[in-house]
């Protein structure tokens, strides 16, 4: 009971891929993406420290509302979707690593020395 009846067409089976070769995903690659976005982050956190005593806070975070809006539109997309998941995980990266830093200058007065 468990095949189909004979009169029923069957769907084609799709081709076997090549043993050579890999599978490519769409959507470009996630360590580009990551370390694309923590150099970007890094120099937008030095621009936005460059520019703070200048503007009155809302401005300086304006270039992160970009990238992250950008981020997020590039991970919806299919052909960038791998991409842009890269470049919101190195947004969480950078944070961590900003705060891991900040803490330490913070409990340490001398800085790093």
């Amino acid at each position: 009971m468990s095949e189909n009846p004979p009169d029923i067409p069957q769907p084609p089976l799709p081709p076997a891929p090549e043993p050579g070769e890999p599978p490519r995903r769409p959507g470009g690659s996630v360590l580009l993406g990551m370390g694309g976005g923590v150099v970007t982050l890094f120099l937008l956190g030095l621009l936005a420290a460059e520019t703070a005593g200048a503007t009155r806070g809302f401005t300086a975070w304006v270039p992160f509302v970009a990238y992250l809006t950008l981020s997020i539109v590039l991970a919806v997309r299919p052909r960038t979707s791998r991409f842009g998941a890269g470049l919101l995980i190195a947004t969480g990266v950078w944070v961590l690593i900003g705060a891991g830093i900040c803490v330490t200058l913070l409990t340490n007065p001398r800085g790093f020395q």
